[in-house]
């Protein structure tokens, strides 16, 4: 007799996920599918589950980078690493757009938490040490422009480690 087989019914109930590699590896804004496979059930599952998981998700994030999530439900994301990361081999640096990029990313970070102080403060180290971040960028930024094309350092703490481990934490200026 041959062996009887199914597909799974959609009351079945979904594979066990890791919601933090879900926000993490997500392919898309909806979070439905992700690099590693399926992801959540729906989006708004997935903003249901986003404040359980937030802290986690920015503990297992890189630095000066904020989660996809973040942006996608608390509207909240950094510019600022990317900017200055792509005027490198500029042959002149555009300090002031630099500047007020930096400036946009340090407003975003207080009107965060002014909007949202539950989610602020469960992430309040974190955005301590964005601001941190940003002001190396500025730094970065200042001493890309003084520096002539062939002498300058490449922003090499742009992404230094995870925001979860203190270990992790760029060098002194």
């Amino acid at each position: 007799m041959p062996i009887r087989r199914t597909t799974p019914r959609a009351s079945d109930p979904a594979p066990q996920i890791d919601a933090v590699k879900a926000f993490i590896y997500a392919s898309s804004d909806t979070f439905t599918e992700t690099f590693l496979g399926p992801g959540f059930h729906s989006e708004a599952e997935a903003r249901r589950l986003w404040p359980r998981y937030r802290r986690s998700v920015w503990a297992a994030t890189r630095r000066m980078c904020a989660p996809r999530a973040s942006a996608v439900f608390d509207g909240f994301d950094l510019e600022a690493p990317d900017a200055v990361r792509f005027v490198f081999s500029h042959v002149t640096i555009p300090l002031t757009d630099l500047l007020a990029v930096i400036a946009k990313d340090r407003a975003s970070v207080v009107a965060f938490e002014k909007r949202d102080r539950k989610a602020a403060a469960q992430i309040s180290d974190f955005l301590t040490t964005i601001r941190a971040d940003l002001d190396l960028l500025e730094r970065q930024a200042k001493d890309m422009a003084a520096a002539c094309r062939t002498e300058r350092r490449y922003p090499c703490h742009s992404w230094p480690g995870l925001y979860g481990r203190a270990t992790d934490a760029p060098p002194a200026a």
